[in-house]
């Protein structure tokens, strides 16, 4: 049996915040597919917003998600995402601009 797994909680709606909130939850899940392969299941994942949120990782990111019995997978490795590191000035001109 797979375990439920809950989004955090949603901000309340102010146009932009909505954009950031999609990408964070698409991220999520793209993250909790590629650490468990096959583990998450669409009951797993449930959520007014999953199936969107899966349409835009395979069709607005191009990722090969393929939909199993035995829950979701990437049909090819994902792209690494190398850490990085910032100085505190590029760090703080980053969060100015936000």
């Amino acid at each position: 049996m797979h375990a439920r797994h809950a989004y955090p909680a949603e901000p309340e709606p102010t146009g932009r915040a909505d954009e950031i909130w999609r990408l964070a939850r698409v991220l999520l899940i793209m993250t909790w597919i590629g650490i468990a392969p096959r583990r998450w299941t669409r009951a797993a994942l449930s959520e007014r917003q999953v199936d969107k949120d899966l349409q835009i990782i395979r069709h607005g990111l191009r990722c090969e998600l393929v939909r199993a019995r035995d829950g979701y997978y990437f049909f090819t490795k994902l792209p690494e995402l190398l850490p990085v590191c910032y100085t505190a000035p590029e760090a703080l001109a980053l969060l100015t601009a936000l």
